[in-house]
């Protein structure tokens, strides 16, 4: 046997397997800085993306407030009668219905939602006529009108101790007060609650039968 060639074939085991494992660990690592530069570039992009939609969310998107204002107020129906039965006594019939319109505006770029609402008729802070509002929404940038038709209830009115005063010196002043509650939707995600509300004194004069005065106030929280 040559000890030599014994010799030469052990070093060439050797160094084959050295060169093996050597490109092997160079491969593994390459593979890991390949993993760790695309986790780095999804990382970095996420961020981007997160901070896109952080700017747009402070400016384009930012929520605005709806506006809301009334278009109409109209008497559909204006029936109120005294009349003595007696000495002492008076028989009074009501039948009094008013309409209201309003127009809410949206300026966001994302729709606005409200809930279940109601509209309401107070005289002298004795609410005598209630509607509900279905709940709705109004698209990006968009309007919408909300009509009601409110029937006064005839039993609260003739128990009120104004009535027959106000009757005779010729007008009935009403209070109206519509509300909606709701939210905007900035992105998908971020929501915005909303609050906006349009209150109107209202003057009937008997005499005429028609609404000499209307008054409106519009708030808005957001």
């Amino acid at each position: 046997p040559n000890p030599n060639s014994d010799a030469m074939s052990v070093f060439s085991t050797s160094s084959y397997g050295d060169e093996y494992y050597g490109r092997r660990s160079g491969h593994n690592r390459r593979k890991c800085c390949s993993a760790v530069a695309i986790c780095t570039a999804f990382f970095l992009i996420v961020v981007v993306i997160l901070i896109i939609l952080v700017i747009l969310a402070f400016t384009a998107f930012k929520p605005k407030e709806p506006t809301i204002h009334v278009e109409d107020v109209k008497l559909e129906r204006f029936n109120v009668n005294l009349q003595r039965t007696g000495l002492l006594s008076i028989s009074v019939s009501a039948n009094i219905t008013l309409a209201i319109v309003i127009s809410v505006h949206n300026p966001n770029r994302a729709s606005f939602q409200y809930t279940d609402s109601e509209s309401q008729v107070y005289y002298h802070s004795q609410q005598v006529a209630m509607v509900p509002i279905p709940s709705g929404k109004i698209g990006s940038q968009d309007s919408e009108n909300i009509s009601t038709s409110l029937d006064l209830y005839a039993d609260k009115l003739l128990t009120n101790t104004h009535l027959i005063n106000d009757y005779f010196s010729g007008s009935l002043p009403f209070e109206t007060s519509t509300k909606l509650s709701g939210r905007v939707k900035v992105l998908g995600f971020i929501r915005h609650h909303v609050d906006i509300s349009a209150q109107c004194n209202i003057t009937i004069a008997v005499n005429s039968t028609s609404i000499q005065n209307v008054d409106c106030q519009n708030t808005v929280n957001l």
